[in-house]
Formats: C-alpha cells, sequence, structure tokens
C-alpha cells in the first residue's frame, strides 16, 4: 500500500487484514500482525481474530486475544459473549459461564440486535425479542425470496447450536 499507492495503512485496513487471514484459518499470521502493528490496536482489531477464533474454534488465540480486550477495558459485551461461545463449542462449560457471570459482574449487558430492512421504498426496523406492527409478511416473503436465492447459488446455511445451561431458569441457544 505505501510503496505502490502511498497509502499509509491506517486501523481499519488492519482490522480487514485480520478478518480475512481469520476467515481463511490463518490465525497465528492474523495475530502476528495484531502484535507487530506500528499502533495500538484498538478493540475492533482485536475483535475481528476473537471472531475468527470461533469460527475456527481456536481457544488458545481466543483467550489471549480477549485478555487484551478485556485489559482495554473495553465496554464491548460481544467480547464476553464470543469467548464464552468458543468455550461452549468446545465443550468448557465452566470457563462459559466464569465469562458470562465476568460480564454481569462488570454491568455490561448485551444491547439488542437491531436490523433494517427497506421494502416497496419502506423502512422496517426490528430488533430481537420485539414484533413488528405491520408489514411482517411483506419482509417474511423477501427474507424467503433471498433464501431461495441463496441456495440455488450454492449457499449452504450452517445450521448448528450449541444448548447451553446459562443458569438454572434460563437455556440460552448460541451459534456454534
Amino acid at each position: 500500500m505505501i510503496g505502490v499507492y502511498g497509502i499509509e495503512p491506517q486501523m481499519e485496513h488492519y482490522a480487514c487484514m485480520v478478518d480475512l487471514l481469520g476467515r481463511a484459518g490463518l490465525l497465528h499470521e492474523g495475530s502476528n500482525i495484531v502484535k507487530n502493528m506500528p499502533m495500538e490496536p484498538n478493540a475492533c482489531v482485536w475483535g475481528a481474530l476473537l471472531n475468527s477464533c470461533r469460527m475456527h474454534k481456536n481457544t488458545d488465540i481466543a483467550e489471549e486475544t480477549a485478555t487484551h480486550i478485556f485489559n482495554m477495558n473495553s465496554e464491548i459485551t460481544g467480547s464476553y459473549m464470543l469467548l464464552s461461545i468458543i468455550y461452549a463449542a468446545s465443550g468448557r462449560w465452566e470457563d462459559s459461564a466464569k465469562v458470562r457471570i465476568s460480564a454481569k459482574t462488570k454491568g455490561l449487558k448485551k444491547i439488542r440486535g437491531q436490523s433494517w430492512i427497506e421494502v416497496k421504498n419502506k423502512v422496517f426496523m426490528f430488533s430481537a425479542g420485539n414484533t413488528m406492527q405491520g408489514g411482517l409478511e411483506l419482509i417474511h416473503g423477501v427474507l424467503k425470496d433471498l433464501a431461495l436465492q441463496m441456495e440455488s447459488e450454492g449457499y449452504i446455511p450452517n445450521k448448528r447450536i450449541i444448548q447451553q445451561n446459562v443458569d438454572k431458569e434460563q437455556n440460552l441457544m448460541v451459534e456454534a
């Protein structure tokens, strides 16, 4: 980038490289980039590596990566949840529960996921756990069409899940 285009890599460029390497399963290479950055990596760069650890079920790099994120005093609840999911996927249920308890003790709460979709020039916003007042049938139709199109292009959804006993009253389903 510097030699050919005269562009000095910024934090976002490093995050993208770490994400690309991680998705390709090159977690050690991604980790080395983060550790050798000319600037202090932020939570987004570390988070890209942590997400790759989830995808490839690598608890060793995940633990090291999460430690860096947690030491930043980052209040990104997602990092705690990712590490918990990584532990759960490897059968380390006690460690998974400890991470969730740690987040709860620090007062961190998971922010509800929100999505927007535009259908026929109208924007619909919805969040996890809330039902929409109108347009649900229209949106379901669009989503069904998209799913059929993706499947015709060869997409195979990952439907594996882990059932994790979070506490006595509640079972939480998390993606593996």
